[in-house]
């Protein structure tokens, strides 16, 4: 859940950004894995990581590598939290469970059981 008064910003392809519009997101970049669609979803995301505003970034899973640099640097902070999310093709890590328990034991210091 993100702090109150905070934004939740999404990066992703037409498909993640249509859903989440649905859902009521507002601020959402949709981009294609190209190269001028790579320079913007770094741009976005450097911004949105700038920007105090915002207490979560929604990205899609295919995308994280094309800015794990970014994303690397942004596990120093604690906000905004930023959480990949598997594309329709599936889930790039074969035990998704395994990977997001590690995910938020690192992220919130301590495991939580589901």
């Amino acid at each position: 859940m993100v702090p109150e008064g905070l934004d939740v910003v999404a990066i992703g392809d037409g498909d993640l950004i249509r859903g989440l519009r649905l859902a009521g997101l507002k601020r959402c970049h949709k981009f294609e894995p190209t190269e001028e669609g790579i320079g913007g979803m770094r741009r976005a995301l450097e911004d949105s990581l700038k920007d105090p505003g915002v207490g979560m970034i929604i990205i899609l899973e295919d995308y994280a590598k094309y800015v794990s640099d970014i994303l690397s640097e942004s596990t120093k902070k604690d906000l905004p939290v930023v959480l990949e999310v598997p594309s329709k093709l599936g889930v790039r890590h074969p035990d998704v469970k395994s990977f997001y328990r590690s995910y938020i034991r690192r992220l919130i210091g301590f495991e939580v059981e589901v």
